[in-house]
């Protein structure tokens, strides 16, 4: 059973071409925060006091327990959110746009992961077999039918 998403933000929840959350982007943290799965949100900026003015500007931590923003070049790592959490990575999605950092780190640490194929990165392919998504959306809204698949399969 799916306890946990950790999502990617710049990318993945916020597009820096339009300075806006993709189209479709509440309604499904809505879903999933009625639903009771736990959300963390990790970012990586320069600017930290910049980045959570923009997560209080989409009214992000009303949807996550974990904010987390990393130093520019720092490496996405989850372990320490999962244990904020308190959940298992089994039972935890990651989200990202980017498969040599989110999807790679997810599946290092055990996760199921979601490769948000769009924008910059949707032809950096993976390489190596740590890289490879459990799952390829094009959309947002796709992570809610997936979730419900998997919530069957382990039920």
């Amino acid at each position: 059973m799916i306890e946990a998403a950790i999502f990617d933000y710049g990318r993945t929840l916020h597009d820096p071409e339009t300075d806006q959350l993709f189209p479709g982007c509440e309604a499904i943290l809505i879903s999933l925060k009625d639903s009771g799965i736990k959300l963390a949100l990790v970012s990586r900026g320069q600017d930290t006091d910049k980045r959570r003015q923009d997560f209080e500007r989409f009214n992000l931590p009303e949807f996550f327990q974990v904010l987390d923003i990393i130093g520019e070049g720092a490496k996405k790592e989850f372990s320490h959110i999962l244990e904020k959490l308190g959940v298992k990575p089994e039972n935890t999605i990651v989200v990202g746009d980017r498969v040599k950092s989110e999807i790679l780190e997810g599946n290092k640490m055990g996760t199921i992961t979601i490769w948000f194929r769009n924008g910059k990165f949707a032809d950096e392919l993976p390489e190596i077999p740590d890289e490879q998504p459990d799952y390829t959306i094009r959309s947002l809204d796709e992570i809610l039918s997936i979730i419900k698949q998997l919530d069957q399969v382990v039920l």
